[in-house]
C-alpha cells in the first residue's frame, strides 16, 4: 500500500503504520495526490417544477421511483437499488448501459427534513474503482403560486481524473428532466 506523510508526532504503538504515515487506498498513491489529481468541484442546478413542495419531496424519496428517473444518461438502466430516505438511511444504486452496469454509489443520507431538504454523502464507482467522494444537498423551496423551486448542490472530489465536474452537471440537468417528467 502506498503511504501518504502527515506529522511525525501522530504515531501510535497499537497502529501498524510506518511512524508518522497513514494508509491511503491503493487507487489513489501518493504520486497521483502530489500530482494534483483529486478535482474539487461545486455543481448547483436548479429546476422550478409545478407541482406542490409535498408532491415534488415524496417523488424525490420515493424508492420505487427513484430508479426511473434517476439515471444520468439516456437508456442507461438500474440493475439494483437499496434507498431508505432516513437519517443514516443507505442510498445505494448499481446502474448503467443494459448489459453493462458498472458504476455505483453508495452513500447514506445525513439530514431529511420532510418537503424542505435532503442531504446525502457518498462515493461513485466505476468498475468498483471509486471515482468520486461527494456531499449533496437536495432544497425544495415553495414558490407563491404553488410550485416549487428544486435546487441540487454537489460538492464533489473527483479522484485521478476518473469522472469530471461537466460531467457530473449534464448528468444533474438529464436527472432533473427526467424527475420533472415524472411529476407530470
Amino acid at each position: 500500500m502506498p503511504w501518504l506523510s502527515i506529522h511525525e508526532d501522530l504515531t501510535s504503538p497499537f497502529e501498524t503504520r510506518r511512524p508518522g504515515q497513514i494508509e491511503v487506498g491503493a487507487v489513489v498513491a501518493e504520486s497521483e495526490l502530489s500530482r494534483g489529481h483529486v478535482v474539487h468541484a461545486t455543481t448547483v442546478v436548479e429546476r422550478t417544477y409545478n407541482v406542490s413542495t409535498a408532491r415534488a419531496f415524496e417523488q424525490w424519496c420515493q424508492p420505487d421511483a427513484h430508479h426511473i428517473w434517476h439515471l444520468p444518461a439516456e437508456g442507461w438502466v438500474v440493475a439494483a437499488s437499496d434507498r431508505d430516505v432516513v437519517p443514516g438511511g443507505r442510498d445505494f444504486c448499481r446502474f448503467g448501459r443494459p448489459g453493462a452496469p458498472i458504476h455505483h454509489s453508495d452513500g447514506r443520507f445525513l439530514l431529511v427534513e420532510q418537503d424542505r431538504c435532503v442531504v446525502s454523502a457518498g462515493t461513485m464507482y466505476c468498475d468498483d474503482v471509486p471515482t468520486s467522494a461527494t456531499l449533496c444537498t437536495v432544497e425544495f423551496i415553495p414558490l407563491p403560486d404553488g410550485g416549487v423551486r428544486l435546487v441540487v448542490t454537489d460538492q464533489s472530489a473527483y479522484f485521478a481524473g476518473r469522472h469530471d465536474p461537466a460531467g457530473r452537471e449534464r448528468g444533474w440537468q438529464i436527472i432533473l428532466e427526467k424527475f420533472g417528467e415524472a411529476l407530470a
